[in-house]
C-alpha cells in the first residue's frame, strides 16, 4: 500500500532486457538482489543511476489483478420465429504476475522454451531456463512476467425458433421454442496462455469450460 496509488499494487524491478553475452554483464551495474548476473538472465533497471541493483529500484506499478474498466454488452434480435441472443463480457487495465515453477520440478511453458536465451540464441526475447527460485530474477518480482490481463469475451450466444403456431397446436401445447446455446465461445486477449480471469500465477487451475446447449421449452 503506497499514497497516490490503488490497493494491492506490487513493487517490482523494472525489466529491461536479457544479458545477450559476458560483455554486457560486465558493463552492468553491481546487482545486490540475491544472485550474480549470467547471460541469459534479466537486466534491472538502475532506477535511481547509482550503479547499484538494489531493492530501491523496484517501482510501484499502479495496476493489479482488478481490472479498472469491466462492462458487458447484450445484443437481441427477433425476426418472425426466430430469435437471437448475444452477450459479451470485458474487462480491461488489469495485470496478472504469470510465473511457473520450473526447473527441478513443474515444466516450462511452449512459450519460454521458444523464446528463451541460449548460447546459441544469445538475441532471443526471454531469459534463459532457470531452476525454480534460484536465480535473482525469478525470486525477485519484476516486470518481465507481468501480463496485460485485458479481454473481451464472448461469454453466451443463444438462438431459438419458435415452432409455428398450428403445428404446437397438433402437439397439444401452446409454444414450443426449440434452442441452442453456447457459453464462453471465444476469447479476445494478449495473455494467451492463461484464462485472464484467473489469480493463479502459476497456472494450477481448471479453466473456464465452454458449454454447448441444445434443448426445447414448452409452453402448454
Amino acid at each position: 500500500r503506497s499514497t497516490g496509488y490503488r490497493m494491492n499494487t506490487g513493487l517490482y524491478y523494472k525489466a529491461i532486457g536479457i544479458f545477450k553475452d559476458q560483455a554486457a554483464v560486465d558493463a552492468a551495474p553491481v546487482y545486490r538482489v540475491g544472485g550474480t548476473p549470467r547471460p541469459g538472465d534479466i537486466i534491472f533497471a538502475d532506477v535511481d543511476a547509482n550503479d547499484t541493483i538494489d531493492a530501491r529500484d523496484r517501482i510501484r506499478v499502479n495496476q493489479n489483478g482488478d481490472p479498472t474498466f469491466t462492462g458487458g454488452l447484450t445484443l437481441a434480435a427477433q425476426v418472425k420465429s426466430f430469435d437471437f441472443r448475444v452477450f459479451f463480457h470485458a474487462a480491461f487495465d488489469a495485470v496478472q504476475y504469470f510465473r511457473t515453477e520450473s526447473g527441478d520440478i513443474g515444466n516450462f511453458t511452449a512459450e519460454y522454451a521458444a523464446n528463451r536465451w541460449t548460447p546459441d540464441n544469445p538475441n532471443a526475447p526471454g531469459p534463459r531456463t532457470f531452476n525454480r527460485t534460484d536465480e535473482y530474477w525469478v525470486a525477485n518480482a519484476n516486470t518481465y512476467f507481468l501480463r496485460d490481463a485485458s479481454f473481451i469475451r464472448l461469454k453466451s450466444v443463444e438462438i431459438g425458433y419458435h415452432v409455428p403456431g398450428r403445428m404446437a397446436a397438433r402437439m397439444g401445447v401452446h409454444d414450443l421454442r426449440l434452442y441452442a446455446s453456447g457459453y464462453n465461445l471465444f476469447l479476445w486477449d494478449k495473455f494467451r496462455i492463461l484464462d485472464p480471469e484467473t489469480r493463479d500465477s502459476q497456472g494450477q487451475y481448471y479453466p473456464q469450460q465452454r458449454v454447448f446447449n441444445a434443448g426445447a421449452s414448452v409452453t402448454f
